[in-house]
């Protein structure tokens, strides 16, 4: 099952690289690891879609502003990981 729940992200990740996340085609990972092993394999590629959406969004405010960080560290790791434990709380099973 846990590997079930880390391959459909990917899968799922790959789907919305073309449609949003041309920097980082990876930004859902980090929202999907730690909460891999408390939510089911559907709402894992629900809550990487929604967070590569999120860390798109990050990113593009943060190219419009002063804010110096060359790699994107924190619009994609930051929000990707702020929201991704918000999201993991919603939907946990136990």
């Amino acid at each position: 099952m846990l590997a079930g729940v880390r391959q459909k992200p990917a899968e799922a990740n790959l789907l919305t690289f073309p449609l949003c996340c041309w920097e980082q085609p990876f930004c859902g990972w980090v929202a999907i690891t730690p909460s891999a092993g408390y939510v089911t394999v559907g709402q894992s590629i629900f809550i990487v879609f929604v967070i590569t959406l999120i860390c798109n969004v990050a990113v593009y405010w943060r190219s419009h502003t002063s804010i110096d960080d060359a790699l994107d560290v924190f619009p994609t790791h930051g929000t990707g990981g702020i929201f991704g434990t918000v999201l993991t709380g919603i939907f946990i099973q136990e």
